[in-house]
């Protein structure tokens, strides 16, 4: 795919060849694909008793004629901010936020997919065995403590970062990042889990819900700009309707998974107890010991404080949750 955008940069197709390499990339995937079915499986293929396939793929027919619209919708809610701030505002403004999602989202993905890739995994096969709420809270209480404190104390002092790794002008992406913050907290902790949805088979709802959170996502960017004519308010109304949505949404799931308020609401307010201490400390070293530094832009030492905090936080809460596989 790569190989295959680079050459049709070369040969001057512009941003076109992105589209045609990628392309390129999904169909020559495809073709290896059908090739070794057909060569390497034939014997299995000529195994296949047709009318059990036809019967199969009536059974689940609802899978891809809902799966295909919520993903639509979902990519939409992805894209719509960029969308709207760079026509609603300016294009300065969605570069703004871009870099700021970016920033927030591209690392905790990345531990997301620890958690998430095995609860995928096992989540069909616990709903077989009548256990799907016990292994969705698992995981969930996993995502819990992955999540909660590091973006907490990010949020901590978000603006200097920006501005000391990206420069002056990105101040404003961190202030971006701290209206995010509940956002990508809940996507994060709540994302992975959301394929709970299609294991239980209630598409119809999981696309409910993704209408619901890209028309409410819009709507409410749309208010802060027509009422407020603010970027502020517009990102902060934005983030909140997203985090609203989905908060709703992981009530549903988790009370048709057969999860009890009391069992994920505990682990919560726990997680929210174990990083409280850390927060106000540091508050109370920015707001009077490092206040002078502050005035003067010298934000090496709290963004000092910030990483060192962050590391703790990885090392006492996020290694154990790592080098645990069934999140006990």
């Amino acid at each position: 795919m790569v190989a295959a955008q680079v050459a049709l940069g070369l040969a001057g197709a512009g941003s076109l060849g992105l589209i045609l390499g990628h392309l390129v990339g999904q169909a020559a995937g495809f073709l290896a694909l059908i090739r070794n079915a057909f060569y390497k499986d034939n014997v299995r293929i000529g195994q296949i008793r047709w009318q059990l396939f036809w019967r199969v793929a009536n059974r689940y027919r609802q899978f891809p004629l809902y799966s295909t619209v919520s993903g639509l919708a979902n990519s939409g809610s992805t894209e719509l901010p960029v969308i709207l701030l760079a026509s609603l505002f300016s294009p300065s403004a969605a570069g703004l936020y871009m870099l700021a999602n970016r920033v927030l989202q591209e690392p905790m993905s990345l531990l997301g997919q620890a958690v998430g890739q095995v609860f995928h995994a096992e989540a069909a096969h616990a709903l077989r065995e009548s256990r799907l709420d016990v292994v969705t809270l698992k995981a969930f209480k996993a995502l819990l403590r992955l999540g909660t404190c590091p973006l907490l104390i990010f949020a901590f002092s978000a603006p200097e970062v920006f501005q000391v790794v990206f420069g002056k002008e990105w101040l404003q992406a961190g202030v971006f990042a701290q209206f995010i913050i509940p956002m990508v907290w809940i996507n994060f902790v709540f994302g992975p889990l959301s394929v709970a949805g299609s294991v239980l088979e209630r598409l119809p709802a999981v696309f409910l819900f993704q209408l619901a959170l890209f028309f409410s996502s819009a709507a409410a960017m749309i208010c802060g700009y027509a009422l407020l004519h603010d970027l502020n308010s517009a990102i902060l109304f934005f983030a909140l309707a997203n985090f609203l949505v989905n908060f709703f949404w992981m009530l549903w799931l988790f009370g048709t998974a057969g999860i009890q308020f009391r069992s994920w609401i505990y682990p919560f307010l726990q997680e929210i107890w174990y990083v409280s201490p850390v927060l106000v400390c540091l508050w109370l070293i920015k707001a009077f010991i490092l206040h002078g530094l502050v005035l003067q832009n010298n934000n090496i030492p709290i963004i000092s404080l910030t990483v060192l905090a962050i590391l703790g936080c990885f090392v006492l809460r996020v290694m154990p949750v790592l080098k645990n596989k069934t999140y006990q």
